[in-house]
């Protein structure tokens, strides 16, 4: 009873609610207590801390957090500890499922050993609210297993196992950046890796920027998404072509070798692209096709010139022969 009185009490000073009295309270040490007049009246439920379980407060107010932990020291916000959900929040108005927040530690922190470390559950707003309010160099949410090794301290995220068909999105309001190797780590490989559920690697970007594939790369050409659709003089692109310079190469910091020109030569010789200093693969596929047409429409010229060449000297045979026979007969 008395860890259920300091219990409620601390709640009641933190959050400055007025209670208007108790209602009832069961075997676990559950309190009811009113809080709040008119529309804003509320039920504030309290489980007071025993010895076969850890007390949780969760509040029933008007679009008021399920879980509300606040730590002005380097504590936990909402602290959790539990063999199936740590943390469990749940709002059914606009509200939030779990809300914690820390000045300097983690605004929640759950731990479970079989289920939930922290589980949140919203209708109509948020299951879950993360913010961090310092610089870039912290974390709203830190993934992973402290004090672990080798693959024990990877961070993994994953949809509902229990439905097979539940999916995972990441919707950003401007930019979503993914950093690799940010400890810069020279033990470990900094790749940034996809694979399908056999492990097979279908996608992968190393920390030098290397990207590989384990099928095609496909690039949107409908004509139908095109405008500005002009003619090209194929001699002019091929003529372009043999004037630009091509060398073999390897970009710095690297050892493996390349042939291709400088985005600097391609970006003035044709005038594509975003910028001078990066060559698009469908800009330099686009190129290699006009050059080729070139060289066969100058393949077909020249073989039409080889024919008429050939007719003609087949012709000269044929009057060469008639006037040998002739002055072989005179």
């Amino acid at each position: 009873m008395k860890y259920t009185i300091i219990c409620v009490l601390a709640i009641l000073f933190s959050s400055q609610l007025y209670s208007q009295g108790i209602e009832a309270e069961d075997s676990r040490g559950f309190v009811n207590i009113l809080t709040g007049t008119g529309t804003t009246k509320g039920i504030l439920n309290v489980v007071g801390y025993r010895e076969e379980d850890r007390g949780y407060t969760t509040l029933s107010l008007p679009k008021t957090s399920v879980i509300l932990g606040v730590s002005a020291g380097e504590g936990y916000g909402v602290t959790g500890v539990s063999k199936d959900v740590g943390v469990h929040g749940r709002s059914f108005d606009a509200g939030d499922g779990v809300s914690g927040e820390s000045f300097n530690g983690n605004g929640i922190y759950g731990i479970s050993s079989n289920g939930y470390g922290v589980y949140g559950e919203s209708r109509l707003g948020n299951g879950s609210y993360f913010i961090g309010r310092k610089q870039t160099s912290f974390a709203d949410i830190v993934l992973g297993a402290e004090g672990k090794t080798g693959t024990e301290d990877n961070g993994v995220i994953m949809s509902d196992p229990a439905y097979g068909g539940s999916d995972i999105f990441l919707i950003s309001n401007d930019a979503l950046i993914i950093k690799i190797d940010n400890n810069q780590d020279a033990n470990e490989g900094g790749n940034f890796i996809i694979q399908d559920g056999a492990g097979t690697e279908l996608f992968k970007v190393t920390e030098s920027g290397t990207v590989s594939v384990q099928n095609s790369i496909l690039q949107r050409s409908d004509r139908n998404s095109k405008e500005l659709i002009t003619d090209l003089n194929y001699s002019d692109i091929l003529q372009a072509v043999m004037a630009m310079p091509i060398y073999e190469w390897q970009y710095k910091e690297l050892d493996r070798r390349h042939i291709g020109p400088m985005a600097q030569d391609f970006h003035a010789a044709f005038g594509l692209g975003e910028d001078d200093i990066t060559i698009a693969s469908i800009d330099a596929d686009g190129v290699a096709l006009a050059a080729i047409k070139a060289l066969h429409q100058q393949n077909n010229s020249q073989q039409s010139e080889i024919d008429a060449l050939r007719q003609e000297i087949a012709e000269l045979r044929i009057l060469l022969t008639k006037q040998i026979k002739k002055v072989s007969e005179d």
